[in-house]
């Protein structure tokens, strides 16, 4: 799937799954909001 022009916003994005899954959507062309409470 192809996510060209598509904003996603990926929360927890610092470690783990979150981390993990906005690398995953910055690979299929999506713009990648991220937000985490750690640096």
């Amino acid at each position: 799937m192809n996510f060209k022009d598509k904003v996603v916003i990926v929360t927890g994005a610092a470690v783990g799954i979150g981390r993990a899954t906005a690398i995953a959507f910055a690979e299929k062309n999506a713009k990648v909001i991220v937000a985490d409470i750690r640096p």
